[in-house]
């Protein structure tokens, strides 16, 4: 059976989640054999020798460039209409980025990571949500199976949506490429004036953004002298969060450092004191994954799958009074903090694409 895969996602310039998962399992797919079909926009082919260097020159993969001028509707057009021109004969469909085309083949299977725009609507543009919600059901009725990288989203679907539980197959994420490489021991450590709590992901209202500055100003109003960095793009609410930090009396020492490389990255994660991800909402989770792996105390919130997937390997919360305690713990008692990576590497441990990879095929080749 030939495979044929949108891989426009996974060649974005600055990974989020779903870029992360898209890049991470075709290349885990392809790796365990096979015949595949990666689509890709033409304005995002020059990326495809920096993400995919293994896949280039394989006689395994054939990539399909689709011209497409304006950087819009690419999904809903251009990817549709190469699919509907494609061979049915003896394939398979995989859209790995939550949105498949409107008129996908019959045999198609879609990833849905989240219904994150049903929880938190304040987190979308009103455009973001109405596309999701139709997106989403059209995918529940066009698509054979429903991939979701958790218990939690497949229970949301079933109940929101009314999808069948048959429909649905759970395959959990793992640690994105390079998650469990040891940073040089030359690095430099970062140019911060205290020890630094680390916050990785976009910076706005879902990832909580908020609460982390308010936890943050209540532990040095009780005289911890600590710094705070986030390295992330700019996400919804950015704005508010921004005049947030400006009003600060501790603003000279909240730092943020907008999208990071991975090797800024990987230094950042090496000498943070403490890996703090209130989030208000998550399909997955991965940066609880990549803060775990790496020996960092994880401190968060028991919201969406995020008690499912970080489990007793992070210290999570339920809200804003116990978080503050919690990561106030987690940077300043050793015994907690050494507990905490402990049972944090043992459950990073616990996630692997291999075993990922092998459940997506299962679903593709319908065995």
């Amino acid at each position: 059976m030939i495979v044929h895969i949108d891989a426009s996602r996974a060649l974005d310039a600055q990974p989020t989640g779903v870029n992360v998962y898209a890049r991470e399992i075709i290349e885990h797919l392809v790796a365990g054999g096979g015949e595949f079909v990666l689509y890709a926009p033409n304005y995002a082919a020059h990326r495809i020798a920096e993400v995919f260097p293994q896949l280039v020159a394989t006689d395994r993969v054939t990539w399909k460039i689709l011209r497409w001028p304006p950087k819009f509707l690419w999904t809903q057009a251009c990817l549709a209409w190469a699919w509907a021109r494609a061979s049915k004969k003896d394939a398979v469909f995989f859209s790995p980025a939550h949105v498949a085309p409107f008129f996908s083949p019959q045999n198609s299977v879609v990833v849905i990571h989240d219904i994150a725009f049903e929880f938190l609507p304040e987190a979308f543009s009103w455009r973001e949500r109405m596309f999701a919600r139709v997106m989403t059901r059209i995918n529940a009725v066009r698509a054979r199976k429903i991939i979701v990288p958790s218990v939690e989203t497949q229970s949301q679907l079933v109940a929101r949506y009314k999808i069948s539980v048959e429909k649905i197959v759970v395959t959990p994420f793992a640690l994105p490429r390079g998650a469990q490489q040891q940073t040089s021991t030359g690095a430099q450590t970062p140019p911060f004036s205290h020890p630094f709590i680390l916050a990785v992901g976009r910076v706005e209202y879902k990832k909580g953004s908020d609460i982390l500055i308010r936890a943050f100003e209540h532990m040095r109003e009780q005289g911890h002298a600590v710094d705070l960095v986030f390295a992330g793009a700019h996400g919804v609410g950015f704005e508010k969060i921004l005049a947030q930090v400006s009003r600060s009396e501790f603003i000279q020492d909240i730092h943020l450092l907008g999208f990071t490389s991975p090797e800024v990255l990987e230094n950042l994660y090496r000498h943070a004191r403490v890996l703090a991800l209130p989030t208000r909402y998550e399909g997955f989770g991965f940066n609880f994954l990549e803060g775990m792996a790496r020996g960092l105390p994880v401190v968060g919130f028991a919201h969406g799958s995020v008690a499912e997937v970080a489990g007793d390997g992070a210290a999570l919360a339920h809200d804003e009074e116990e978080f503050f305690a919690l990561l106030a713990r987690a940077t300043t008692d050793e015994n907690f903090r050494g507990a905490l990576i402990t049972s944090g590497y043992a459950r990073a441990a616990l996630f692997s694409w291999k075993h990922t990879a092998e459940l997506t095929r299962a679903v593709l080749y319908g065995t």
